[in-house]
């Protein structure tokens, strides 16, 4: 009797909860059920006033007895059947998440636990394992997506500059392709003029740009050097 109600109560209450993808084989679970799903016989112990009664009452415990020594028997296969399931479930799966992380972990010393556990088929172990696995491949993830984002901003950093040096070239080579501009003083005394000739007599005629008015003050005028002894027009000098 302290068998069945220590299962009843604890292992197999607990295996009830489980689900059926929590298991290999769902129909473990509909045999908990089943082995759950009886009446147990009540004892209301020894009442009995004569000898009869008395031994009718050996013959109730003794038929009580052996009913909850052949269930509990059940109960206890039907609740290893669903730990197995179960346990088989789970390193099926952590088989899979093994083959499947390779090379996809921040840290591969994940993996190699997780291999241990399952060689050793202990079920919080595994457990324990797959989790740091899991965590290990989001890490990488994680690390994957940022090197990403940075070289992307990267390589649009260097379009960018290059998109701009371009322009620059562009207009450079623009500017560089227009026609150049330039400017030529004008003067007053320009070729052609009338100028005194140089030396004494100042007498020729038909002077060009650049001619002296030379004369006795030895003015110039900018345009040719003085000549001594010439004399300054009145137009220039004002004399």
């Amino acid at each position: 009797m302290n068998d069945w109600n220590t299962l009843v109560n604890g292992d197999a209450a607990d295996l009830l909860e489980v689900k059926a993808d929590q298991v290999k084989d769902a129909k473990t679970l509909d045999a908990l059920k089943t082995a759950l799903d009886v009446e147990a016989p009540e004892y209301e112990g020894c009442v009995a006033d004569g000898k009869d009664g008395l031994e009718t009452a050996i013959d109730e415990l003794d038929d009580a007895a052996a009913w909850y020594e052949k269930h509990a028997g059940s109960l206890k296969k039907a609740v290893d059947a669903v730990n197995d399931s179960k346990l088989a479930k789970t390193i099926d799966t952590a088989k899979t998440l093994l083959e499947s992380s390779n090379g996809n972990v921040q840290d591969d010393k994940t993996r190699e636990e997780l291999s241990k556990a399952i060689e050793a088929k202990d079920e919080a172990a595994i457990a324990k394992a797959s989790k740091a696995v899991n965590d290990s491949i989001a890490a990488k993830q994680k690390a994957d997506e940022e090197a990403k984002a940075k070289a992307q901003a990267e390589a649009d950093a260097k379009a960018a500059a290059a998109a701009n040096a371009q322009t620059q070239q562009q207009q450079y080579n623009y500017q560089q392709s227009q026609p150049q501009q330039s400017w030529t003083p004008s003067y007053p005394y320009g070729g052609g003029s009338t100028g005194g000739g140089s030396g004494t007599t100042g007498g020729s005629t038909g002077g060009s740009a650049g001619s002296s008015y030379g004369g006795s003050f030895g003015y110039s005028s900018g345009y040719g050097a003085a000549t001594p002894g010439g004399t300054c027009p009145e137009s220039v000098c004002g004399v």
